[in-house]
Formats: C-alpha cells, sequence, structure tokens
C-alpha cells in the first residue's frame, strides 16, 4: 500500500532546515501521511493553493527533534517572512512512485503551537505558491 511522505527545506530562525511534516493544508483541505494515495488529494491541494485569494492561509504540522528544536518556528515574531519548500513522495515500501514539490514563496509566519504527539502546528500566509511533479 502506498504512503505519502512529507518533507520540507524550511527557513526559520536558524536557516534553513530539513524537517519531516506530517500534514499539510488549508482550513478545508489536508494532505497526511494516512491520506489515501488513490484519492487526488494532491491535485486538490495544490488547485486549492493555486486559486486561493492571496495572501492566503496554509498550515502544517510537524515534530520537533534534537536537529531541528521547536524554537525553529516559535522563535519568529508574527509577520516574519518564511520560505517552505515542500516535497511529498508517493512511497510503496522503500521505491519513491511519484514525488510532488510544493513551493510557499514569500510566505509569512504567523503562530505555532503544540498539538498532541509532541507535534507543532505552524499557521502562515504566502503570496506566491509553484507547484511541478517528477
Amino acid at each position: 500500500m502506498a504512503k505519502y511522505k512529507l518533507y520540507a527545506y524550511a527557513d526559520g530562525s536558524v536557516g534553513t532546515r530539513v524537517i519531516q511534516l506530517y500534514s499539510i493544508g488549508d482550513w478545508r483541505n489536508e494532505i497526511s501521511e494516512k491520506t489515501d494515495t488513490d484519492s487526488g488529494a494532491i491535485t486538490s491541494l495544490s488547485g486549492t493553493f493555486k486559486a486561493m485569494k492571496l495572501p492566503a492561509p496554509f498550515n502544517f504540522t510537524w515534530k520537533p527533534n534534537k536537529d531541528v528544536p521547536a524554537s525553529h518556528f516559535s522563535s519568529l515574531k508574527y509577520g516574519a517572512e518564511i520560505t517552505l519548500e515542500l516535497r511529498i513522495q508517493v512511497k510503496e515500501g522503500d521505491n519513491v512512485r511519484s514525488s510532488h514539490h510544493f513551493n510557499f514563496l514569500q510566505a509569512k509566519y504567523l503562530k505555532s503551537k503544540r498539538v498532541k504527539g509532541g507535534m507543532h502546528r505552524v499557521e502562515a500566509s504566502y503570496n506566491y505558491f509553484e507547484v511541478s511533479a517528477e
């Protein structure tokens, strides 16, 4: 059974770091590691991000670790500029079936809060969105 793997190159308080994401979305649509890969979720979500009036909101959930602490985002001030270059892989076992790139550019950090399981949800807005696939 295929699964999504989400990771991103994220600018934050200590420069660019690679972080693992557990979900990304707007307030209506979301992709997570548990989303059915045959559901058309990537097409739907990328269409939503492209069509939204700018600046547009988005949010993502990630789990800090020893290399990238929670302060990577939580220490940012409201409105700080960030960039999130998301990579979504559709994996079957160790094999990558496809890869999609969602780039949120000229984005502004809004807030971060801790949610269950030691994860953090970051809320932000973006002024430019681009998508591509490999």
